[in-house]
């Protein structure tokens, strides 16, 4: 897996937030200031998909046989302990400003001080060195000339398969962490404060959910934990958004629901998307179904879940958003998915139909 090739991925991440900071508000800028929202949202998602695979596939390609799971749950808790520390942030920052200061500019701090973070990515990305499966390419001499189209003419199956089943995993972790911060403060009535605190306590419990369900994940298959976690979705998720408007605690309680679910299907998304392609292929496969996921699905979650609410007029209608796409992804899988556990980084072969 070549890290070169995804060296610019933080600086387009980092820079699309950066941007969102600086953006011009309605007032200023008209329509264009939604639109380009959108945009810098989907961007967004773009560089988190290549990310986000990129470093699945360097962790897995370094991990022993049987822990691979455990291994590249590394990524998913970093991004918790990250949301972690971006919901902390936001919760000092309404707890210090009052609402004049907070909606002028006070929003604007979390998403400048992505300007400074991506700069150190970048730096730290430069100085790794690629992992002995791609080394090992280079010397054969099997490093693909174009990997993407590569990927999608003989790998469309699996690059279909992942995005089946990750709509659910983008969705289900931008409603669990970004929109319900939003969700909880405009359309239940809690205060910024209290959504924040709800925040954060449901990406500690995802944090600490991930290591335990990876293991799970190394033990029983990719396939099996996918399917509990498409079926949890589809049964959990209207009483965990009835219980976030019941007071605080239920809140906490049905947050904390979602989070563990999204622990379940994304340390099982990880190594399945790694494993399901051949070698040459790996990154830039699991990135066109993964990214697509989360360009279509996930950044676009907030706005697809706001505008439910409004149409259906009831605070659950995001519930059965999710619970709509998990059947989606739970019959991809149980149809579609090939179990991938057991299958060596170092093939080059496609799966077979």
């Amino acid at each position: 897996m070549a890290l070169t090739d995804a060296q610019s991925v933080p600086g387009h991440r980092s820079g699309s937030t950066l941007l969102i900071g600086l953006l011009p508000t309605y007032a200023g800028l008209g329509i264009l200031a939604p639109v380009l929202l959108f945009l810098l949202r989907a961007l967004q998602g773009f560089s988190t998909g290549g990310e986000y695979t990129g470093a699945s596939a360097f962790i897995m390609e370094y991990a022993p046989e049987g822990r691979r799971a455990r291994y590249a749950s590394v990524v998913p808790i970093t991004v918790g302990i990250a949301s972690v520390a971006g919901a902390a942030t936001g919760l000092l920052i309404t707890s210090t400003l009052d609402d004049p200061a907070l909606n002028s500019w006070g929003w604007r701090i979390p998403f400048l001080l992505a300007g400074p973070l991506g700069l150190i990515g970048l730096y730290l990305r430069s100085r790794i060195q690629d992992t002995p499966v791609f080394r090992a390419m280079e010397k054969r001499e099997a490093v693909q000339e174009a990997p993407l189209r590569e990927a999608w003419r003989t790998c469309r199956r699996q690059v279909l398969t992942l995005f089946g089943y990750s709509i659910t995993n983008a969705v289900g972790y931008y409603l669990m962490s970004s929109y319900m911060i939003a969700y909880m403060s405009e359309e239940i009535g809690y205060t910024k404060s209290e959504a924040m605190l709800t925040s954060v306590v449901a990406m500690l419990a995802y944090s600490a959910a991930c290591p335990l369900m990876a293991a799970a994940s190394d033990r029983f298959g990719r396939k099996p934990m996918l399917l509990v976690a498409c079926g949890g979705f589809a049964v959990a998720t209207l009483p965990a958004f009835w219980l976030i408007g019941t007071g605080l605690a239920g809140a906490i309680a049905g947050t904390v629901v979602l989070a563990v679910l999204v622990s379940v299907i994304g340390t099982s998304n990880v190594p399945a998307m790694v494993e399901m392609f051949p070698s040459q292929l790996r990154a830039s496969g699991s990135a066109i179904g993964y990214t697509a996921a989360y360009v279509l699905f996930g950044g676009t979650a907030p706005f697809a879940a706001t505008g439910l609410v409004s149409l259906a007029g009831t605070p659950l209608a995001p519930g059965f958003y999710l619970m709509g796409l998990a059947a989606v992804s739970g019959l991809v899988v149980w149809f579609f998915f090939r179990e991938t556990l057991r299958l060596p980084l170092t093939r080059t072969t496609v799966l077979a139909e």
